[in-house]
């Protein structure tokens, strides 16, 4: 639709980590939700998994444009003693018009 790469450069990386065996879960937020309400789904998503991951002992969390945002708002509200490091790459976080 436009998009001259569709993605395509998120392969590369994510067939390097799964060769290295480290485990990779994705979230699909809506669109067309506001980026709050994804945040907070995001939220309830997250502790849902670290409840039924009882081996994982900290978890990276990676949000790519408007995901940036949504991981952004995420980060704010987390306060969990469980530790996540959350990585917003070009997202609008200043806003936009």
């Amino acid at each position: 639709m436009g998009w001259s790469t569709k993605g395509f450069e998120w392969v590369s990386p994510i067939v390097e980590l799964s060769h290295r065996q480290i485990p990779i879960w994705f979230f699909k937020y809506d669109w067309d939700e506001c980026p709050e309400n994804s945040a907070d789904y995001l939220y309830r998503e997250t502790e849902k998994l670290i409840g039924n991951n009882s081996h994982l002992d900290s978890l990276w969390i990676i949000g790519h444009s408007l995901g940036g945002v949504v991981t952004s708002l995420f980060a704010e509200k987390w306060d969990r003693d469980f530790p996540i490091t959350i990585h917003s790459i070009a997202a609008p976080l200043a806003g936009v018009g």
